[in-house]
């Protein structure tokens, strides 16, 4: 089990490469961490998606007007921001993988937070290690460009 996430708008980008990013199961649990202590993101809880009677069996099904129906609907709750203060990414959108949207708000407020981050700092082991590896790098890189591309799903 993993996280693959792939930014909405596709359309204006250059690189398919840049558009993609995957977290395993253990990977996630670091970088939502270093993502909080940095305040890039906050603790946040979930709307339930609403239910779907079963899943589409073939490509037909999902073609069907209940399913752009239910897409339509399930979207809206997966980008919701909630009531908040903060504009940071709700770290709820990376507790599963269904469908989350991150939207470029969202990624745009967890990137200035990085940006104007203390050099100073002092963090936790773990998040030092974290921001430290060059895959944190291409993290930041790819919240960079969700900014323009209507941000991103998490499947």
């Amino acid at each position: 089990m993993g996280y693959d996430m792939s930014h909405r708008n596709t359309a204006e980008s250059a690189d398919a490469a840049t558009d993609y990013f995957r977290l395993n199961i253990w990977g996630m649990g670091p970088f939502r961490e270093a993502m909080e202590e940095l305040r890039m993101a906050h603790e946040s809880s979930s709307r339930d998606v609403p239910d779907w009677p079963e899943y589409p069996e073939s490509d037909e099904d999902e073609d069907s007007p209940e399913y752009k129906a239910y897409e339509a609907k399930a979207l809206i709750v997966q980008g919701h921001h909630h009531k908040t203060n903060d504009p940071t990414i709700p770290l709820h959108k990376f507790c599963s993988n269904d469908g989350w949207w991150v939207t470029a708000a969202e990624s745009k407020a967890a990137v200035e937070a990085w940006e104007t981050r203390d050099p100073d700092a002092t963090y936790s082991p773990g998040v030092t290690e974290t921001i430290a590896s060059e895959y944190w790098g291409e993290w930041i890189d790819y919240l960079r460009n969700a900014i323009d591309r209507d941000g991103f799903q998490v499947h």
